[in-house]
């Protein structure tokens, strides 16, 4: 590039051409002069090179300040989730209690309704439900005035009690005004369905009311499997 008459400038890897022109000159005069401004050209490369690299940098700080909202929105996510099932557990367990209280009120209301006292409630614990048959039966019959009156107890299933007491075992009561009477039943069998052994051990306990009334014993061994089979 030429700035004078005199002053000629010469930019980037041109040292050859710097070369050529101050042959030149020599040829021409002494006075004129050229002059090296280096690899300017390369200094345009390196700042391009140094805002691809800023670029880039900030590409990455932009990438993990994304990355970290997005992991603080996950975190407030799991967050919200985990106070909701916290919220969820929190009403069923209200809800259970409610029903426990419930529940409770209803084993009260069938224990007065049947006479059954504290005492009772030890023999179940037990495992003498012979006994408990035989106190709800009385009681019914003391509290409807009816002159006979039936109760069950035992395990229907699907699966034994927890006292190990097997499934099918049935303790069926009979009150009349001359005693009371207990009979044990087995009615496991296989395949039996729970509400198979509820059905035979109701059908027992109405043929007990049926052989008093004929005179016969309540308990009596031909009446084992009841009329249903």
């Amino acid at each position: 590039m030429r700035v004078g008459e005199n002053v000629t400038v010469f930019a980037g890897d041109t040292q050859a051409a710097l070369d050529r022109e101050g042959t030149r000159n020599d040829r021409q005069s002494g006075e004129k002069k050229a002059v090296y401004a280096g690899g300017l050209t390369g200094n345009v490369a390196l700042r391009d090179r140094i805002a691809q690299k800023k670029e880039q940098a900030q590409k990455r700080a932009l990438k993990i300040v994304s990355d970290m909202w997005e992991g603080d929105r996950k975190i407030d996510q799991e967050l919200d989730k985990s106070r909701r099932i916290a919220e969820e557990s929190a009403e069923t367990l209200k809800d259970a209690r409610e029903n426990l209280e419930s529940i409770e009120a209803q084993k009260e209301k069938v224990r007065n309704y049947y006479g059954i006292k504290e005492g009772d409630e030890e023999l179940v614990q037990r495992g003498r439900r012979e006994q408990v048959a035989r106190a709800m039966a009385e009681g019914a019959r003391r509290l409807t005035g009816a002159d006979l009156a039936v109760a069950t107890t035992g395990v229907a299933g699907p699966d034994p009690d927890d006292r190990g007491n097997p499934v099918g075992l049935v303790f069926v009561g009979l009150a009349a005004p001359d005693g009371c009477w207990v009979k044990k039943l087995n009615l496991a069998s296989p395949g039996a369905r729970r509400d198979r052994i509820r059905t035979l051990a109701a059908n027992h306990a109405l043929d007990m009311a049926r052989r008093w009334l004929a005179g016969l014993d309540p308990t009596g061994e031909d009446c084992q499997r009841g009329w249903t089979d």
